[in-house]
């Protein structure tokens, strides 16, 4: 619907266009509510036009898109004038932009005090009193690590069930970026985003034998028909399976898929918030190759594109040789972030990067070797190993992965028999030969190689030069080179150029989501961040700004011109949060936001009344004029967003014992 003025009409003076002569005459059009009026002239004009809404409160009013007539944002901009001085208002103008965020921003100068006046879009400020962020002021009873106790009291994360949380709206938010770098650096590398259900059936499982290794740790359900499920704690039973399936050609090869869902895990003793929790969110991806060198390839550009991400994400991390586990395969690696609060042990030579979990830590000779020696017996299913004998220097301790592995991989368990007639004898290298008190009379077969557990000081086994650190990790990710473990056990084939039916060769690599967002939490916390907050990397900090205002009116004004300027800049959109909540004192404001972890905090006090507001940045305060402000976090963010290197080895060759 919609009505023009007739020309023979008598033209008044509201009917004339402000801005031109009589000639140029003012169309109202009604659409639904809202009445729009513009210059009739449409080309070539002044493009001055003017919408009035019934939606909007009668001091406001919306402008509507005056950069172009054939402009289809319909996007509108809500004008509220500000009073200054008692002498009427700045003007104000707004402009549209194609995202609806264009904000123009106006001061005037009148008696040497600078005034502000906003034109901000429709949609609704963020602010502190609308945020879904509930702070606690005392310690969580049993939150034990302090970046558990963080997440708790900046309230991004509430306890339901042992081991299950609610993840609130600050915490998605930091997610969500995690996410989006994750996707964009596996995305870069051919990776493609799929989505496995989280409940699947038994029988594969049973194939591959890991219904029952998998032990108590696995949710198992039935359906009403008596079925079995398990609510999946990884995916490569499932993701082989599909792929076996479908992809029959070396054409389709390479072929890299990813996820990112929840996965699931019955702690036997739920702690550490979400460190160890029954819940928990994963990026993992499966790889497929024809052949083991590019499954090898494939392997070192998804350690790449990790050592990437991280990088991106702000996060410092050590990446360390680790041992297969449940997972299988021959090769594989972890990434930690090194924290007090980690569980696990890491040892580092801080000559040649040497790094490598406890599990699996190797260390060199010693100068001289131990004549005092200590036995440890174990045993095996397979016939050929059924009576082991371990002998480490005396004041050590055998590690039982170290003999497992050179045992070929077969399974050992302790024997506190006493073995007289041993199968074979283990033998460190720091200990002299012996195996002289057992009965010569029997084929006694003797293996060399480290198997004592490493410990701080010990010699670096690849440079002979540098010796071991040790310190704790919380590990974030790790990647495995499976081989053709999981395709040769589900009969996964595909037909290579020469015709023959193949097993795929397989790698899979994970990231805990939710296990960054606290590790990040644990490594930065100290009894002072105890006491004020959380400090997060600007990369995924939940919101980059926080803007406070002292409480007056003018320095309110100040502030809410402040965030529309802000958002006007790509960097900031959606990234700032204004605290207008007056009834609420200003030490109170300055706790929560450094409790949420704000990367800035723009302050609008008593200094505001001549255009100067307080910059907060990584606990410095810089006093910088309102006009200067966005160019001042541009550059900040700028220095910050500078990737942060990981440490990580050299080679992921495995190294060997050297004098």
């Amino acid at each position: 619907m919609g009505g023009m003025r007739p020309d023979s009409a008598p033209m008044t003076p509201a009917h004339r266009c402000a801005r031109h002569d009589s000639t140029h005459r003012l169309t109202s059009v009604l659409v639904g509510a809202r009445t729009q009026t513009h210059c009739a002239p449409r080309d070539n004009c002044c493009r001055n036009t003017r919408t009035t809404s019934a939606a909007v409160r009668p001091s406001s009013s919306v402008s509507g898109c005056a950069l172009s007539a054939n402009c289809r944002c319909r996007y509108g901009f809500a004008q509220r004038p500000r009073q200054v001085t008692g002498r009427g208002t700045v003007g104000v103008a707004a402009g549209c932009s194609n995202d609806a965020v264009a904000v123009m921003v106006r001061t005037a100068v009148r008696r040497g005090v600078r005034h502000v006046a906003t034109s901000a879009c429709v949609r609704p400020r963020l602010s502190m009193s609308s945020l879904f962020a509930p702070m606690q002021k005392e310690l969580p009873a049993d939150a034990v690590l302090p970046g558990h106790q963080l997440l708790i009291r900046a309230g991004f994360i509430r306890k339901m069930e042992s081991g299950i949380y609610t993840l609130l709206p600050l915490a998605m938010r930091t997610l969500s970026k995690m996410k989006a770098i994750i996707k964009d650096e596996l995305d870069g590398i051919g990776a493609q985003q799929i989505h496995i259900p989280l409940i699947s059936g038994s029988d594969v499982w049973k194939k591959t034998g890991r219904w029952s290794l998998m032990g108590k740790e696995m949710f198992k359900l039935s359906d009403r028909k008596g079925g079995s499920f398990c609510l999946a704690p990884t995916c490569e039973e499932a993701i082989t399976t599909l792929v076996g399936a479908e992809v029959s050609s070396y054409r389709q090869l390479p072929l890299r898929l990813y996820q990112i869902n929840p996965k699931f895990r019955d702690e036997k003793r739920p702690r550490f918030g979400l460190l160890r929790c029954r819940e928990f969110i994963m990026k993992d991806m499966y790889t497929f190759d024809d052949t083991p060198e590019e499954s090898v390839e494939t392997y070192e550009a998804v350690g790449a594109a990790y050592d990437r991400i991280f990088a991106r994400m702000g996060i410092p991390v050590q990446k360390v040789i680790a041992d297969t586990g449940a997972i299988g395969g021959n090769l594989s690696h972890e990434y930690h972030i090194l924290s007090p609060s980690g569980e696990d042990r890491l040892f580092t030579c801080p000559k040649c990067g040497y790094a490598a979990n406890a599990e699996r830590a190797v260390s060199g000779l010693p100068v001289e070797v131990s004549p005092n020696m200590k036995r440890f017996n174990f045993t095996s299913d397979d016939p050929d190993y059924c009576r082991i004998v371990a002998i480490v220097p005396e004041g050590r301790e055998v590690n039982p992965l170290l003999v497992q592995r050179l045992l070929g991989g077969i399974e050992v368990r302790p024997d506190d028999a006493e073995v007289t007639i041993p199968t074979v004898i283990l033998l460190d290298p720091a200990c002299h030969e012996t195996g002289d008190e057992f009965d010569s009379d029997f084929d006694v077969k003797t293996i060399e190689g480290s198997i004592k557990e490493v410990v701080s000081g010990d010699a670096c086994s690849k440079c002979a030069h540098g010796r071991l650190a040790e310190t704790r990790g919380i590990e974030i990710g790790h990647i495995f080179h499976l081989g053709t473990k999981y395709s040769v056990q589900l009969s996964a084939l595909f037909r290579d150029q020469l015709g023959d039916d193949l097993p795929f060769n397989m790698g899979c690599y994970g990231i805990g989501l939710t296990r960054i967002l606290q590790a990040v939490v644990e490594a930065s916390a100290t009894e002072e961040s105890l006491k004020k907050g959380i400090r997060w990397p600007l990369p995924i900090a939940p919101y980059k700004v926080a803007i406070l205002a002292a409480g007056t009116n003018l320095q309110l004004d100040a502030a809410q011109a402040t965030y529309d300027r802000l958002q006007m800049l790509p960097e900031l959109r959606g990234e700032v949060v204004l605290d207008d909540r007056p009834l609420i004192q200003i030490g109170r404001k300055f706790k929560e936001v450094d409790l949420v972890g704000f990367p800035f905090v723009v302050v609008v006090g008593r200094e505001s009344s001549r255009g100067i507001l307080e910059v907060q940045h990584l606990g410095q305060t810089c006093r910088v004029p309102f006009e200067h402000v966005p160019e001042h976090i541009l550059k900040r963010m700028a220095a910050a967003a500078k990737p942060t290197p990981s440490r990580s080895l050299t080679s992921t060759a495995e190294p060997q014992a050297v004098a």
